[in-house]
């Protein structure tokens, strides 16, 4: 069987038997402090009382002899203890516990209701003060200590006193002396066993800790290296582990930063090129459609060379087909940009009012050319933005308004500072169909059944909104316009963006 040092290591053992030796010390002391205490305290509560029987033992003899010198009439000792009893009585009995009676030189008390034994007599006749103590273990209020003296008048012994003093009062005292004593030995001995273990564990534990300090750094654990604040060469041992392990660890922490950034670079490139993928599967798919109605219409060119008014309508949708390439190409290239690429917003507080006005005013003659009304209702306000980012965001919205709208029909524009910054603009053209709602937003979504005052856009516009208006931490939705607002049973459509 393993020993106890082998068990638990020297340090334990030695820590255990220096605080086992120092709390069987301190035990053993309070013991002794605890008995010699209680002892004490009895030895006091006993003089104490014997003291004050004595006192009015001499009281009860000195008011006697002073009523008997008194007293003018010839009657016997004995007649005379009997008939000043009573008021010898009261004199001393001012307490509940204390209980008065005196005896004549036969044994019979005064009241005739008590009687001295023979034995005891026979002591108090010869000048002695008796004590006598009655414990009573089942009922410690009946527990008393009788003081006997025998009454003297002029030098001749007349009477006997007895003093009975119920002492609970006492013994309630001594119990809870026992009790102090008991808890507060409980709580020195539980401190000192506490203390003890703290005090010798610091002492003893030192090498302990080097130990477990390598142990952690041999198994690559370096943060949990704490130092010893000692000022020895287990302190400066302590420190030289500590400085080493902090070495290791900074090491190690910048090659796993360093793998870290690696690995969130392979991930966003991998992530990208996926996008990049997604993005010109897209737009090639897009490009399609102006392509092949270019080369259609070169091909009536080569087919119908003498035809000149069909030579100048082919030109023209060439044109258009070409435009709409480039406008595709610009819009590609600029929503690549926000969603592929990070860069810096140029955040500023600006009149909103003012940007929105400057934008009305730029596409006003292409609003006028389909007969167009403008219907504004901007508060004044600041709105913290990149004010470049929202102007782009404000031409796509007021551009597509104009576009999927109606001849001779009005644009909506209302702006209101809450809580949140509100920005409603709203169309009455014929609205959003159901089948294209819920993905609008979506790059490449068109609804190309919806009537248009010109030629369908790219498809680019919207998301590329959505975009710039979330890196703004914003939100916008759709919604079908305001009934009020709309004519000849068109739904309309109302963009609703909030900050």
């Amino acid at each position: 069987m393993k020993s106890f040092e082998e068990r638990y290591g020297i340090r334990h053992s030695l820590k255990f038997k220096s605080s086992l030796f120092l709390v069987v010390l301190l035990s053993g002391a309070l013991a002794v402090l605890g008995i010699m205490t209680l002892r004490a305290v009895n030895t006091f509560q006993m003089a104490q009382l014997e003291s004050d029987m004595a006192g009015k033992a001499r009281q009860v003899n000195l008011s006697l002899n002073q009523a008997l010198l008194m007293s003018q009439s010839s009657e016997t000792y004995e007649a005379a203890l009997i008939r000043l009893a009573p008021e010898l009585i009261r004199q001393v009995t001012q307490a509940r516990s204390l209980s008065t009676t005196l005896y004549t030189l036969d044994g019979r008390a005064t009241n005739g209701v008590d009687r001295l034994e023979p034995e005891l007599l026979e002591s108090l006749g010869a000048g002695q003060v008796l004590y006598r103590i009655q414990d009573q273990d089942s009922i410690p209020e009946l527990a008393y200590v009788d003081y006997l003296a025998p009454l003297y008048h002029q030098e001749e012994i007349i009477g006997v006193l007895r003093l009975r003093y119920y002492y609970s009062e006492y013994l309630e005292f001594y119990k809870t002396m026992a009790r102090m004593i008991l808890i507060t030995g409980t709580g020195v001995f539980v401190f000192s066993l506490f203390a003890a273990l703290w005090y010798f564990g610091r002492m003893t534990s030192a090498i302990a800790m080097l130990k477990t300090a390598v142990k952690r750094v041999e198994g690559g654990d370096y943060t949990e290296v704490a130092p010893l604040f000692r000022e020895d060469e287990l302190g400066e041992l302590s420190q030289g582990i500590v400085q080493m392990a902090q070495t290791i660890d900074a090491a190690l922490k910048s090659l796993q930063d360093e793998q870290g950034q690696l690995t969130k670079a392979v991930v966003k490139l991998k992530a990208l090129e996926s996008s990049q993928r997604t993005f010109y599967g897209s737009i090639t798919h897009e490009f399609k459609t102006p392509l092949s109605v270019i080369n259609a219409n070169n091909d009536l060119i080569e087919m119908y060379p003498e035809d000149e008014a069909l030579q100048a309508r082919v030109r023209r949708q060439i044109r258009l087909e070409v435009q709409k390439l480039n406008q595709m190409v610009e819009r590609a290239l600029e929503f690549s940009r926000y969603e592929h690429y990070e860069f810096e917003l140029k955040v500023d507080s600006f009149e909103l009012k003012e940007l929105i006005e400057e934008i009305v005013g730029r596409l006003r003659i292409k609003a006028d050319k389909f007969g167009l009304k403008w219907r504004l209702s901007l508060e004044p306000g600041f709105l913290n933005a990149d004010r470049e980012m929202m102007g782009q965001v404000l031409v796509n919205l007021l551009d597509n308004a104009i576009k999927y709208n109606v001849t001779m029909g009005e644009i909506w524009i209302s702006l209101t500072f809450g809580e949140q910054i509100q920005l409603v603009i709203e169309n009455t053209g014929e609205g959003i169909s159901e089948m294209i709602r819920d993905r609008l937003f979506e790059p490449y979504a068109m609804d190309d059944g919806v009537g248009q005052t010109e030629e369908t856009g790219t498809g680019l516009g919207l998301a590329l909104v959505k975009r710039l208006v979330e890196l703004q931490r914003g939100n916008i939705v759709l919604q079908d316009g305001l009934p009020e607002h709309q004519k000849n049973n068109l739904k309309g459509c109302r963009i609703v963006i909030e900050f």
